[in-house]
């Protein structure tokens, strides 16, 4: 389970006990877990996530924005290029 979409609702009959879970899920001892296990970053920002697997931090990930006219206009190709890209337990000849 992750926290990704979790909330609470304002007077719900189990409040305390949803509130305790969410605790539970944003504790630093289980977003270390799920960054470990599952490769999910960190809700929390004193994780430092390279200590714990080879992923990047979030500060180094460059973001680029995306020409959307441009990738639906190609999208037959990059779909085919894809298809050309090594599977996931595919062994090398």
């Amino acid at each position: 389970m992750t926290p990704e979409f979790a909330g609470l609702f304002k007077n719900a009959p189990s409040g305390e006990n949803a509130k305790k879970a969410l605790d539970s899920l944003l504790s630093k001892e289980a977003q270390i877990e799920l960054l470990k296990v599952a490769f999910r970053r960190p809700s929390r920002n004193d994780i430092k996530v390279s200590e714990f697997v080879e992923l990047p931090e979030l500060v180094d990930v460059k973001v680029f924005t995306l020409d959307e006219a441009d990738a639906a206009k190609n999208r037959d190709d990059f779909l085919a290029n894809w298809a050309k890209l090594p599977k996931a337990g595919d062994v090398p000849q």
